[in-house]
């Protein structure tokens, strides 16, 4: 049986059976150009820098008993005096560390509340008051309490006195107040506003019918009489 000589596709090379094993080896695969490597997509559209809340924690202090004095009181005001409410303001709070950082590494801080108070002196008059209300509290941030520099603290207080009135000879009262802090630890970032899909147009509350075909129901003649009535057949 003789076998029909065949060249090698590669290198040429005499082979008398497609099975026989060529010496020479396919061209690698390496030797092709590199793509070059994809730019990075670019961001487009408006972007906006919001604050993204890291932690967030509620204390409230049912009963907080402390010594409030009471401020910006006018002259003409005579003792002894009434405390007749007490309200956190729409001043910022402040806050400080303490020394102490507390188990777990918890961050502990005190809490200073501008308040507005009311105030009712001798006579009967009704003044209104500045005051500052001292609580200390702590935070367990996720972040270790040494980096908590690169975040921000933002306090929301509300404060209400217990048990009006409260009376003093001077502007200083021992009261008991019910204090609820909502403490946030945040960062901003950036965010991408995305485009917004434009309206569906109103459609119609009873569509026609999508048939090109004439209706099957009978047509006025074209030809009424003269009292504007169509002809009887």
């Amino acid at each position: 049986m003789q076998h029909q000589a065949c060249g090698c596709q590669v290198c040429g090379q005499t082979r008398f059976s497609s099975h026989d094993p060529c010496d020479c080896k396919p061209p690698s695969s390496d030797c092709r150009v590199p793509r070059p490597p994809r730019p990075p997509k670019c961001i487009t559209g408006p972007n906006v820098l919001l604050d993204r809340i890291i932690c967030s924690e509620r204390k409230c202090f049912p009963s907080l008993c402390t010594h409030l004095t009471v401020t910006d009181l006018p002259c003409r005001a005579q003792a002894p005096f009434s405390l007749l409410m007490v309200q956190q303001s729409g001043a910022n709070p402040w806050w400080m560390p303490l020394e102490n950082s507390g188990p777990c590494s918890r961050l502990c801080i005190r809490v200073c509340i501008p308040v507005c108070c009311q105030i009712r002196d001798a006579c009967g008059c009704f003044f209104s008051g500045a005051g500052v209300v001292e609580v200390e509290t702590c935070l367990s941030p996720t972040c270790a309490p040494s980096e908590c520099w690169r975040h921000t603290l933002v306090i929301v207080p509300c404060v209400r006195l217990c048990s009006p009135p409260v009376c003093s000879q001077d502007c200083v009262f021992t009261v008991q107040l019910e204090v609820s802090l909502d403490l946030y630890l945040i960062r901003p970032e950036p965010f991408q506003i995305r485009a917004s899909q434009p309206a569906c147009p109103d459609l119609p509350l009873y569509p026609q019918p999508c048939r090109s075909t004439p209706s099957c129901w009978p047509q006025c003649p074209e030809d009424p009489d003269r009292c504007g009535w169509p002809k009887q057949g």
